[in-house]
């Protein structure tokens, strides 16, 4: 039995045939022209892991919003 049932995992494995999406891009000819913007990145200050949580709940940020990051 657990031989039959090694038998039918392999034959479904080998059968599994994996379809993958085309990822549909844009032209920039359709998109109206005209030059884009660049922007900046900002970088904001890191926030040390004892300082205040910037939340305002007072804790330290390790141990409030921190411990998401």
């Amino acid at each position: 039995m657990v031989y039959s049932i090694k038998e039918d995992v392999v034959r479904y494995i080998l059968r599994v045939k994996v379809v993958q999406q085309r990822e549909e891009r844009q032209t920039f000819e359709n998109q109206g022209g005209g030059e884009v913007e660049k922007k900046p990145i900002k970088v904001d200050q890191k926030i040390g892991r004892n300082d205040p949580c910037p939340c305002g709940s007072g804790k330290k940020y390790k141990n409030c919003c921190g411990r998401m990051a």
